[in-house]
């Protein structure tokens, strides 16, 4: 799986082709292209996954993700099964910049806070999500 998930990364024109959903293994694996808007840190939610695990990217532009422990976190919104998301609150997170020099790879149960801007502004920039079906033992 993992080597035809870099072929598609790799061959795409991932800053000019269409927004939407490519499958690369159908529900197993799939792409989610979109032009996300940044951010303020207070108005996103931090989420976790049970189903999928995500493969981060920005083509352009940059934003911050945001990375907590569970413990010190506390469930704001249950899991939503159709959507594989459940959301926490928590004031101890710490961010990285996401550029197109780097990925973040978030498996289930990892609480992440996604799309924060990093000049204290909203801007936009091509996004890729690739969601993994996660198979535990």
């Amino acid at each position: 799986m993992w080597e035809k998930i870099f072929k598609f990364l790799k061959e795409k024109d991932l800053a000019n082709m269409p927004v939407g959903r490519y499958e690369i293994d159908g529900d197993r694996c799939f792409v989610n292209v979109s032009d996300s808007k940044s951010k303020s840190p207070d108005k996103v939610l931090i989420e976790a996954h049970k189903k999928y695990i995500d493969l981060q990217y920005m083509v352009n532009n940059a934003e911050l993700m945001g990375l907590i422990s569970l413990k010190d976190a506390k469930e704001e919104v249950p899991y939503n099964e159709k959507k594989d998301n459940v959301h926490y609150t928590g004031d101890k997170i710490k961010y990285y910049k996401l550029t197109g020099k780097k990925f973040f790879l978030l498996f289930p149960g990892e609480l992440h806070k996604a799309s924060i801007w990093t000049s204290g502004k909203e801007t936009t920039g091509r996004k890729i999500v690739v969601k993994i079906a996660y198979i535990a033992d």
